[in-house]
């Protein structure tokens, strides 16, 4: 596709009005688009883990994920030159979603298995509602919170063997302490992205230079802990960086951008609670998940959650 004559604000068409008369399907599509993209990426994840250091993995998946989208914008004519105040901003969004929530979820999995770790990071949907409320103005609607307990209740029973033999000692308190902050932070980045201090901004510049302060952030924090610049060369280390930085950071995270701006943070936030039903299904496919009558039952609560929430509020004709 030739370039615009124009900058690429890579939104949504523009609809006036009450956002309840929005055609569905375009926030729909957005939701299902993040949630199976996004779930395939904790599959992805485990060709990184073992001869990199995790920090550096998320780094160099920012890194390549901000050259790419440069280069989008320098194809597409989207300006890349701001102000010094804005980079502040853009930076703020780097520091809160694309480093210090994934840093943090890193460190939680030391801790904790990583069913427990998608369960606690859920905990991002209801930190949507309540963020919304008191920083946007956006309402708390029960309906919306109602479903997002449902998904967590499913996710508890999808991951109820987790559970089993789990003492609060100090590691799992401690790993409990990191998911339930990176689940925070997120939520910050979420609210902060689609707050009006980001109006107007080209979402592929948004998402590069955010991606660009997130990497270089995380990169410094390896090398201040004292980590070495690692990276291999592996196809299944190439392949499983190249999915997460392409898809899981450029495409998933813009179209996530377009549905804050479309559905609203509350019910974007519920993504966090899909997305692991589409890690299992591709777990059972390549992992060999077996489904137990828990898992099943746990599944049936998260669709149902997802109706509750995705669902549109009746209006009188």
């Amino acid at each position: 596709m030739p370039p615009d004559d124009g900058p690429e604000r890579l939104a949504i068409p523009s609809f006036q009005g009450n956002p309840e008369e929005r055609p569905p399907t375009v926030p729909i599509l957005l939701f299902l688009s993040c949630v199976l993209i996004w779930g395939s990426t904790w599959y992805a994840i485990t060709f990184q883990l073992g001869e990199v250091p995790e920090s550096w993995s998320v780094a160099w998946r920012f890194l390549l994920a901000a050259g790419t989208l440069f280069g989008l914008c320098v194809w597409r004519r989207v300006p890349l030159a701001w102000p010094a105040r804005m980079h502040l901003r853009f930076a703020t969004l780097g520091l809160l979603l694309f480093s210090t929530s994934y840093l943090l979820v890193y460190l939680g999995t030391r801790h904790l298995a990583s069913g427990l770790v998608a369960v606690v990071f859920s905990l991002m949907t209801p930190f949507n509602q309540i963020h919304g409320a008191i920083f946007l103005g956006q309402g708390f609607e029960r309906r919306l919170l109602f479903g997002a307990l449902l998904g967590i209740a499913g996710l508890g029973l999808l991951f109820l063997p987790e559970f089993h033999g789990l003492e609060l000692d100090h590691s799992t308190a401690l790993g409990l302490i990191y998911c339930t902050a990176a689940a925070w932070i997120a939520s910050l980045g979420n609210t902060f992205a689609a707050s009006r201090a980001m109006a107007g901004i080209p979402n592929f510049a948004l998402n590069a230079w955010g991606m660009l302060y997130g990497g270089l952030t995380i990169a410094a924090v390896a090398l201040a802990m004292g980590e070495p610049v690692g990276f291999s060369l592996s196809p299944g280390y190439l392949a499983s960086l190249a999915w997460l930085a392409l898809a899981g950071s450029v495409i998933a995270f813009t179209l996530y951008v377009k549905l804050l701006q479309t559905w609203g943070l509350a019910r974007s936030g519920y993504v966090a609670v899909a997305i692991p039903v589409v890690a299992l299904a591709i777990s059972s496919l390549l992992e060999d998940f077996s489904w137990s009558p828990a898992a099943v039952a746990g599944a049936g609560l998260v669709a149902l959650g997802n109706l509750v929430v995705v669902r549109r509020r009746r209006t009188a004709s």
